[in-house]
């Protein structure tokens, strides 16, 4: 029996079958909540599952073709965190997944008292090089050995990979001030663009996405873990996420981990092309909460 990480319901309909992925040649499942409306992987990968594809199959490398993009996206992520503390005191900033530090320094640069949480340990060694404290671990790990309170937490694209979201949740709650916020990022499975590619949109990435949020699955999950949406919005996906959408319709699968010459230019290309997508899409839902009085 499948069960709704976000609800706890047990009445859901797969409306998926038969998913791969870029990650995975196995084939999954995504199932949607008839209460709440989250989607969810079927089978949910096991904790060894996720950690062999992070380490042999995960393209770290696609990142940095699309530098610029990642780094404008930053900005834009940046200028809204500077807006939403204008009004409210308290600098210190967490990001868990911080990955190679771009939103990090951005939020440098406005005199945010930063600090980062990244698995990959040559993202986090980058970072240090760059005079941005981060720590390498997981944020259950984090958590638990952090004796510091922040008053922004920020995850952006992390949720969906991570096997128990409430759990994490309800942890941060714990290290967010009074009146701290929490801003997460994650792909909208409720978008036009999901509606249009179906079976084939590009950010089902199975199975290391493994929940699929929307507004109302994500958030019965805050409400459950003691917080309040207080604003949210959507943006465009990124341009890997359009080219994606073909790819799944082509059924092509890359084995290696970094990426050829050629492959790098089609992605540089098509991010230059599709960057301005971030605009007017509705692929990616952020979401600005903050503690339950």
């Amino acid at each position: 029996m499948s069960i709704c990480p976000c609800c706890n319901s047990n009445q859901n309909n797969v409306i998926y079958s038969g998913i791969s992925s870029v990650y995975s040649v196995k084939k999954y499942s995504v199932a949607q909540c008839e209460v709440c409306g989250n989607i969810f992987t079927i089978p949910k990968p096991t904790e060894q599952e996720l950690s062999d594809i992070y380490t042999n199959n995960y393209m770290y490398s696609v990142h940095f073709a699309i530098l610029p993009e990642k780094r404008a996206r930053a900005r834009e992520m940046a200028r809204m965190v500077v807006k939403e503390r204008d009004d409210k005191t308290g600098n210190k900033v967490l990001e868990i997944g911080s990955m190679y530090g771009y939103l990090l320094e951005e939020l440098k640069k406005k005199e945010f008292d930063i600090c980062g949480v990244e698995l990959d340990k040559k993202a986090v060694e980058h970072c240090k090089e760059n005079g941005i404290e981060t720590f390498q671990m997981s944020v259950e790990q984090f958590v638990k050995e952090s004796k510091k309170k922040f008053d922004v937490i920020i995850m952006s694209h992390v949720l969906e990979h991570v096997l128990e979201p409430k759990e994490v949740l309800l942890q941060l709650n714990e290290i967010l001030n009074d009146n701290g916020q929490l801003i997460i990022a994650v792909p909208n499975s409720s978008s036009i663009n999901r509606k249009v590619f179906g079976r084939y949109w590009g950010w089902w990435q199975v199975p290391v996405h493994v929940d699929h949020f929307n507004l109302g699955g994500l958030s019965k999950l805050l409400q459950v873990t003691n917080f309040k949406i207080s604003k949210h919005k959507f943006y465009g996906g990124d341009s890997m996420m359009i080219l994606l959408n073909f790819i799944n319709m082509v059924g092509l699968k890359g084995k290696q981990k970094e990426l050829g010459t050629f492959q790098t230019l089609i992605i540089k290309c098509f991010s230059f092309i599709f960057r301005w997508w971030y605009w007017i899409g509705n692929e990616e839902l952020v979401i600005i909460a903050k503690k339950n009085s």
